[in-house]
């Protein structure tokens, strides 16, 4: 899927040519904490990156989801965060929250609507039925 999309940034209208090339799904059960993870390979105004989300259950059952920007990529945190934001507006239709932490920290914030979007994908959509259902969050 190619798409050109609109987001706001630091107050802008940004423009960006996303290309999805995969998206895959997985659980990890880890001390008694289910995490649903969703590996998206994409192209980004001519950058290939490929984002991890990681949804879990929060302190109330709500779902929730986060990726990180990294400052290995090319342009640093900043431009990551951008590209991942152009990324999640293409599969979602959504703009997600970003949160710059101490540290010069960016982190790209989903919740259940978000993880909905990317259930538009086939291999997605199995995987996080199941998750939601095992996990409890179904209902929400």
């Amino acid at each position: 899927m190619k798409k050109d999309v609109e987001f706001k940034w630091n107050g802008q209208t940004v423009k960006s040519t996303v290309e999805i090339r995969g998206v895959e799904a997985r659980v990890e059960d880890k001390g008694g904490k289910s995490k649903l993870r969703i590996e998206v390979r994409a192209v980004i105004d001519g950058v290939e990156r490929e984002n991890i989300f990681t949804f879990f259950r929060g302190s109330i059952n709500e779902v929730r989801g986060y990726t990180h920007a990294s400052a290995d990529a090319p342009g640093g945190r900043e431009e990551d965060a951008k590209r991942i934001v152009a990324v999640v507006k293409a599969v979602t239709g959504k703009e997600p929250t970003v949160e710059r932490l101490k540290k010069g920290e960016v982190w790209i914030v989903c919740f259940r609507s978000y993880l909905e979007g990317f259930m538009r994908y086939r291999k997605v959509y199995e995987t996080a039925e199941k998750w939601l259902r095992r996990s409890g969050a179904g209902a929400e």
